[in-house]
């Protein structure tokens, strides 16, 4: 009985001290509307498990969510904000020790809407810091990419060349898949960005990386075998 407290308290201690900066405590996620001309800010937050609601702010309004770090540390929000023609979607929080020890700082990360862009206060500088440029709707493409397991949430690309990137590890049954969702304008593409076959991995996609391009015509996959981009799919 006794070997098998100590047991316990050891895996208990295991678990508990090899935590990093994952507490109980709550975290707050604050967005102030500082566009000039008094002009209404719309914002959106969610997870992979709540969806916060659309809530409008007017200028020098803030929003604001409290929430604690899940179990396993990968909690994430993510926010879409707009304005008149303009919208911008990233990642109000992660659960990663540098975003929240170096740039949020302590339990509070505090971001504004600005003309200019979404700016970070970062609590080490003690300034804000432009993070994420708005973008047009006519050429801002959204991104949201999911496996079974994984929702890698929404992404932005702004700007023409802009890229979004991930990885991962294909697991013990070779069973992976993710899939993406794009839009563009009034139009829309969903499809498998990733496969665990010979066949996707070898003959198209080639070594590790399968590299997706977006056009005006469709979603183009650069092929390795043949050294060219290949339309696959139509918007």
């Amino acid at each position: 009985t006794v070997s098998r407290f100590y047991l316990c308290m050891f895996l208990l201690a295991l678990y508990f001290g090899s935590s990093t900066c994952w507490d109980f405590k709550k975290y707050h996620v604050r967005i102030s509307n500082y566009l000039m001309g008094n002009k209404k800010l719309d914002v959106h937050c969610k997870s992979r498990d709540d969806d916060l609601g659309l809530h409008s702010l007017y200028r020098n309004d803030t929003y604001d969510f409290g929430f604690r770090v899940n179990y396993f540390g990968t909690t994430l929000f993510f926010c879409n904000l707009w304005y008149d023609d303009y919208h911008v979607v990233f990642d109000a929080f992660v659960s990663d020790d540098n975003f929240i020890l170096w740039e949020c700082g302590d339990h509070n990360c505090n971001w504004e809407a600005q003309d200019g862009g979404i700016y970070l206060h970062n609590y080490r500088k003690n300034e804000n810091v432009l993070k994420y440029k708005w973008g047009n709707p006519h050429t801002t493409l959204d991104v949201h990419c999911k496996s079974r397991d994984d929702d890698l949430g929404l992404h932005s690309l702004c700007h023409f060349g802009d890229t979004y990137e991930f990885g991962f590890h294909v697991n013990f049954w070779a069973t992976t898949l993710f899939f993406c969702n794009f839009w563009w304008n009034d139009l829309h593409a969903v499809f498998n960005v990733f496969v665990s076959s010979d066949k996707f991995l070898n003959g198209e996609c080639g070594g590790h990386e399968c590299n997706w391009e977006a056009h005006d015509d469709g979603i183009y996959l650069h092929n390795y075998s043949i050294n060219q981009i290949v339309l696959k799919y139509e918007w």
